[in-house]
């Protein structure tokens, strides 16, 4: 079954945060009013009458970042509003006037708030609070950051709270206790509660289970099943691609008619989709739209029509979307053949508004230009920037960074001081590319010049392990004045390594990297997180720390047991614990705490994690081959015609040319960077096991039969094992 609802624009409004807009119950008319806050501390409230926003009220601007927005849960509070300001949570009714208002003592800013009843849940970043007649009554620090809350009633009267945390962990609190704890694939971005005990389930679920859906930075989608005796994981839909991860679900409306509430995903890249079950009870896509920005709060509900419910969300820049089946649209979009006296009357107000606004806008923009050179400025257009830069772990060594302002973007400029290459994306802009100046310390330098207006640019590059440095962002704004907003992400050692929940196997060989000396607890994870992505600064609360990691490019893992005094890394790749010694060491120097190092190799390992390498060596060599002599093919096809002659293998390929060139232009020194991967093995294995700096010598030997195509793995590894 697929869905078809029609896309209408209601508002623009303000910048806004994740989690700012909510729907009130229905009214008389039984169509519900969206509220929404935005970045300025405004709050307002409208309907939609035929296809146009009826403003209801508007709060004065509160010069406070509004970082949550919520319906009340209780009796007599679904036609409430409850906002939170830094650490100040205020209600309103559905007039606009306050009613409510609770400063807490909280030293973080309030990212979420839930209210049913008397008691309010409140998640800072690390930090959760339970209140009850606004009495602190329950409180619990987070291992690393709080993405999500919501409220998960699985047993007791009182509803228990499940946390989505950064670590890839749900947590579910019964009071101020981890009541269940289950790992996800991916950090927990968004949470939804079914509102409706589950009747149709997978088998060996119980029917009284409570269903809790979960989204992943990383773009999945999942099922997580509780009751009071376990937790259990349901069905996961895997990421369609990257920069897809989930920012906004809901599950409060029944769309596909089945009975059940469908599974509403917003995503990063802007695609709004709703997911429906199948008859094996697993999760099936019905609509997939797009609105070309990040998706940052969406409901569900009565909102166009009382007939069928609609989908309402809320942009980055304040645009507010609904998708609907009112007829009223239908009506518009007919109107626009045989134009109406009333919608005729409809785009002529448009037009005068849009004339207004244009006015408006090149009065600013002159005002703007012609300020005085030395006036400071106050602000410029890009005063916040959301961005997220994210491990592609579908596509090892490759990150993806995404940039989004709210307002048009002219381009992006780009320098770091650790060499990436930058690949070939899709998108509307121009690169241009600068030589690297070594003296300066820029190891790459670039710029992106938007051919359309748009406020998102992503950026794909593949990153080296083993170096560290800064990568710094330049966004530039199409209107003046042309500040920029100026944002750093940081590249680590092992920036190709990602959380996992499991250790590896029992038979896989490890090797073992031993540290040891006069550091804290606080010293060593400190370390650790200066090394290795997702490690939050945070220190843990327990005596003992255990992180397991796994390697995008090559698929082997890394198992790091440390607590004060001594720390334990076990891992299958040499490369890897060659880095890490390195790091600790350069840390531990700039803390001026003496450490001592031990290593216990395991001879296996190297020819394991050859294995694990050769196979994409041996592909990523043949297809630089084959493009390279496609170009000699095409000529004599031309002038041939017939190629009944040439090899199967060589028909292929031209039948395949142009798919062979785009892979190779997605990663094209991808073959340079795993033979400098074997290259380094070979060094950091020599080095390690006693060996001097005689193995460089050889090491245009190695490289020389990395190239040669009739090289065997097993050439190989008898090369490194014995050189």
């Amino acid at each position: 079954m697929e869905l078809e609802l029609k896309r209408l624009d209601v508002l623009y409004a303000e910048q806004s945060n994740p989690g700012t807009l909510a729907l009130f119950e229905p009214g008389k008319s039984r169509q519900q009013r969206v509220v929404l806050g935005d970045s300025k501390g405004l709050v307002q409230c409208f309907g939609v009458r035929k296809t146009e926003a009826v403003s209801i009220f508007k709060s004065l601007p509160l010069n406070q970042n509004i970082t949550s927005l919520t319906v009340g849960n209780g009796e007599g509070q679904r036609d409430k509003a409850y906002i939170a300001c830094d650490q100040t949570v205020r209600g309103m009714n559905k007039k606009g006037k306050e009613f409510f208002r609770f400063a807490t003592n909280l030293t973080e800013r309030i990212n979420k708030v839930i209210v049913d009843g008397q008691h309010m849940w409140l998640a800072g970043e690390y930090n959760f609070n339970q209140y009850l007649d606004c009495k602190d009554r329950h409180f619990y620090m987070a291992p690393d950051r709080i993405n999500a809350m919501e409220l998960a009633h699985v047993f007791g009267e009182e509803p228990q709270v499940a946390l989505g945390c950064q670590d890839r962990c749900l947590r579910v609190l019964n009071q101020k206790e981890v009541y269940y704890e289950i790992a996800t694939d991916g950090p927990v971005s968004a949470l939804a509660a079914n509102p409706k005990r589950l009747t149709r389930v997978k088998q060996g679920a119980k029917p009284e289970a409570t269903e809790m859906l979960l989204g992943t930075a990383n773009g999945q989608i999942g099922q997580v099943l509780m009751d009071p005796e376990s937790i259990r994981r349901g069905w996961m839909v895997p990421s369609e691609g990257s920069g897809d991860g989930v920012t906004a679900l809901g599950c409060a409306s029944d769309f596909t008619g089945d009975g059940l509430p469908d599974i509403i995903v917003g995503r990063s890249n802007g695609a709004v989709q709703i997911w429906g079950m199948d008859e094996a009870h697993q999760p099936k896509k019905v609509l997939s739209e797009s609105v070309s920005e990040s998706v940052l709060s969406l409901d569900t509900g009565f909102v166009c029509t009382p007939d069928s419910p609609d989908v309402v969300l809320q942009t980055y820049s304040g645009r507010v979307v609904t998708f609907t089946n009112s007829p009223y649209v239908y009506q518009s979009e007919s109107s626009s053949v045989g134009r109406s006296g009333g919608a005729s009357s409809q785009i002529d107000s448009l037009r005068s508004e849009i004339g207004e606004l244009k006015t408006r806008l090149y009065s600013e923009q002159t005002r703007a230009e012609t300020m005085a050179v030395d006036a400071p400025i106050v602000s410029g257009n890009v005063t916040q920037v959301r961005h997220s830069f994210l491990l592609d772990e579908e596509n090892s060594g490759k990150y993806v960074l995404t940039l989004e302002a709210p307002v048009p973007l002219f381009g992006l400029a780009l320098q770091s001081d650790t060499a990436v290459q930058l690949l070939d994306s899709e998108g509307a802009a121009i690169v241009s590319h600068s030589p690297p100046d070594i003296a300066s310390g820029s190891m790459c330098l670039a710029t992106y010049r938007c051919q359309e207006s748009t406020n998102r640019i992503e950026v794909h590059m593949e990153v080296i392990e083993g170096q560290h440095g800064t990568l710094q962002c330049f966004p530039i704004p199409a209107q003046a004045p042309k500040t920029c907003h100026v944002v750093q992400c940081q590249l680590k050692p092992l920036c190709l390594h990602c959380r996992v929940d499991l250790p590896p196997g029992d038979k896989i060989p490890l090797n073992e990297l031993k540290v040891s000396g006069g550091f804290e607890m606080g010293d060593i994870h400190s370390w650790i997180a200066a090394v290795l992505p997702e490690v939050t600064y945070r220190a843990p609360s327990a005596a003992e720390g255990v992180m397991h990691f796994r390697s995008t490019l090559l698929d082997t893992h890394l198992t790091c047991n440390y607590r004060a005094g001594s720390a334990s890394f076990l891992s299958n790749s040499i490369s890897a614990l060659a880095i890490l010694r390195e790091a600790i060491s350069r840390e531990a120097s700039s803390s001026k705490i003496r450490v001592s190092i031990n290593y216990s190799l395991n001879h296996e390992s190297v020819g394991h994690v050859m294995g694990l390498l050769w196979p994409r060596l041996v592909s990523q060599r043949d297809l630089v081959r084959k493009v390279e002599v496609m170009e000699a093919l095409q000529e004599l096809r031309i002038q041939d015609g017939d190629v009944s002659y040439m090899s199967d293998e060589h028909r292929k390929d031209l039948q395949n040319a142009e798919e062979l060139r785009k892979t190779l232009r997605a990663q094209p020194r991808r073959l340079e960077y795993l033979i400098g991967v074997v290259k380094d093995l070979y060094i950091d294995w020599n080095k390690l096991n006693g060996g001097g700096g005689s193995s460089y010598k050889k090491v245009p030997l190695l490289e020389e039969m990395l190239w040669n195509p009739n090289t065997n793995k097993d050439e190989v590894v008898n090369f490194i094992m014995t050189n």
